[in-house]
């Protein structure tokens, strides 16, 4: 007998492998400047980019009745930099200028706008289902099927500002959230149901998602103008602060345990003495190079060509004779100082590196890691500062969770 339309197409469903995979991608679409010469400004359209991509694969084998799986993607950017008009308030000075000592103050500056400002925005959804095949003829039930869905908006953010040219400073952060879903089987056929699903996924995209990871980085770097004074010109001090912050949500089937906020940071100053420049200051050690400049310059490669042997000796020994009658001729305390002055460059490097680890944490993050009303953990936290007993500061504001089953140590590290 011939078997019907439906019973062949599950046996040749069941004895074959299939995967079909299908995608379109839209990648970096943005709007080019056609006027080069045109200064950029903050709400140009040029500086907006889009990605758009959208994926789905169907697959089923012997085991698998089916396991299909869509993904879409979204990312908008953003990237504005300019380079900053730096103002010299004092540069025209006549007064200012008369001596080197006022270079300090001549030469102060500032930036009103930062260097560059960017961000970045990525939707991820994923949605699958999945269900196994029964193969077993004597039990006649269906597997049941399995969702899996996720829907993730990564946000990351960058600002580089120079207050002067001798000040800077960067702060990027990155923050994950879930937006949220109602639990099973999306069915648009079911219009009440899919209604309100649209509701729940627009009202948690309008508060941004729930947020699940926060981190950030502020960082500042400072070059002490100490060579803006001549008689320290030989010495330079770079001074360094990085700052970092991170906020961990708790487990959604786990809020009472609490959230994970930590800090660090990291000081380093790198001084260095250009030795050579010192040296030129003094008038012994300036007097012995120039000695040995003049040396240099006076010995070897005059005497060339077809001359006797005779008078090359001759020569050779008017010019010791020459040399020894010079009193600018380097002695042994000149060699001594070049000695001493073999020492080029001394550089000093201290670093200190702190953090605190505190569990148990009851608030969300909001903007810049703080929480909702801008209280907590505090602004010097978030920024990397370090305090002592910070976890008994947070119990008396009322930050943290009663939980006797919170097994997360308090560490601060040094």
């Amino acid at each position: 007998d011939v078997l019907p339309a439906d019973d062949r197409r599950e046996l040749r469903q069941r004895s074959q492998t299939y995967t079909r995979r299908r995608s379109i991608n839209l990648t970096n679409l943005r709007k080019e400047r056609t006027d080069p010469d045109k200064k950029p400004r903050i709400y140009d359209v040029e500086n907006w980019n889009a990605t758009i991509s959208y994926s789905d694969r169907q697959y089923y084998d012997f085991n698998t009745e089916f396991d299909n799986q869509t993904q879409f993607r979204l990312g908008l950017g953003y990237n504005f930099s300019l380079k900053p008009n730096n103002i010299k308030p004092f540069a025209k000075s006549k007064f200012l200028r008369k001596s080197d000592y006022f270079s300090l103050l001549k030469d102060f500056n500032f930036n009103l706008i930062p260097k560059s400002i960017s961000f970045r925005s990525d939707i991820l959804r994923t949605y699958n289902e999945q269900q196994f095949a029964n193969n077993i003829e004597l039990l006649d039930f269906e597997q049941p099927v399995l969702f899996t869905k996720v829907f993730n908006w990564n946000r990351v953010y960058d600002v580089q500002y120079d207050l002067t040219q001798a000040m800077r400073f960067t702060y990027s952060a990155t923050n994950l959230s879930y937006v949220n879903e109602p639990v099973g089987r999306i069915d648009r056929e079911d219009r009440e149901y899919f209604n309100a699903y649209r509701d729940t996924v627009v009202q948690s995209i309008l508060k941004f998602g729930d947020n699940v990871d926060f981190r950030q980085t502020v960082t500042g770097n400072y070059k002490v103008p100490i060579d803006k004074i001549p008689i320290l010109d030989w010495l330079s001090v770079d001074f360094r602060y990085t700052g970092n912050y991170n906020w961990q949500r708790a487990p959604f089937s786990q809020d009472t345990l609490g959230n994970v906020i930590q800090n660090s940071r990291n000081i380093s100053i790198n001084g260095q003495a250009n030795m050579l420049t010192l040296y030129n200051k003094l008038k012994f050690f300036k007097d012995v190079n120039q000695k040995f400049q003049r040396q240099n310059r006076g010995g070897g490669g005059r005497r060339q060509g077809g001359r006797s042997a005779g008078r090359q000796d001759k020569e050779e020994e008017e010019e010791e004779e020459e040399k020894e009658k010079d009193p600018n001729a380097p002695n042994l305390l000149d060699y001594a100082a070049k000695m001493v002055m073999s020492l080029k460059n001394v550089s000093l490097i201290y670093s200190q590196n702190e953090g605190t680890l505190l569990p148990g944490y009851n608030r969300t993050s909001n903007i810049a890691g703080m929480d909702p009303g801008f209280n907590a953990p505090g602004i010097g936290f978030v920024l990397g500062h370090q305090f002592e007993n910070f976890n008994r500061q947070a119990a008396l504001k009322g930050w943290m969770f009663e939980n006797e089953y919170i097994n997360t140590q308090y560490l601060e590290t040094y």
